[in-house]
């Protein structure tokens, strides 16, 4: 016989799962995992355009004169990483919760964005090349900083309305009415963390092949 107590224990349950936000997925491991494997994957997406161009020694000698253009892309460039991460780990969130959002397509159009200025003014940018912009980021009015911060700001959307699309609610609400998705599981988080650490070995393969440095 289901009685009080089995009613209550399903309650429990689903309150557990109960996503109401960026602070309750930040509690999740399968989340945070997966959002590692996010920014992991477009560091090394990203560094394999900049390969095509420069390497960090000479990046960093181009940007030496000019300190603000250097902090305002050391600003950026993690700002987009951490976003792209977090959509990356919303979108498997929703797709476990089973709901839709339009709005994750605004993360691959953010990731794009930032790809064109994988590179610097003076070193050129791999994508741009490619486009018949041989001057590179040089031609851009702000040095290919409109495109990080249009990156940062497509991406910051995305999030938002991701986030919306789960629809927070308060304890005095129907738990009913708020998205659940299945509890995490180590099979989840170990598939997750290895992609992560392989990820990792690939783009620290790619510095090491790359960078004169490490020759």
């Amino acid at each position: 016989m289901v009685g009080p107590t089995r009613v209550t224990t399903i309650m429990e349950l689903k309150e557990d799962v109960r996503v109401t936000g960026l602070r309750s997925l930040l509690g999740r491991a399968d989340f945070l995992a997966a959002s590692l494997a996010g920014v992991l994957g477009l560091a090394a997406v990203y560094y394999g355009l900049l390969s095509r161009v420069s390497d960090f020694g000479r990046l960093a000698d181009s940007m030496s004169t000019e300190p603000a253009y250097l902090a305002a892309v050391l600003t950026l460039m993690p700002l987009s990483f951490g976003l792209f991460g977090l959509n990356f780990g919303v979108l498997l969130t929703l797709r476990r919760a089973k709901l839709r959002s339009r709005a994750q397509a605004g993360n691959a159009v953010g990731a794009a964005t930032g790809a064109f200025a994988a590179g610097c003014p003076l070193c050129g940018a791999y994508l741009l090349t490619l486009l018949g912009v041989s001057s590179g980021l040089a031609a851009l009015p702000f040095g290919g900083l409109e495109l990080w911060v249009a990156a940062a700001g497509v991406m910051a959307f995305t999030l938002s309305r991701s986030l919306a699309a789960l629809r927070a609610c308060s304890g005095s609400q129907d738990v009913g009415a708020c998205a659940t998705a299945a509890p995490s599981k180590r099979r989840d988080v170990v598939g997750l963390t290895v992609a992560a650490v392989l990820i990792a070995s690939v783009l620290a393969w790619m510095v090491l092949v790359n960078e004169p440095a490490f020759r």
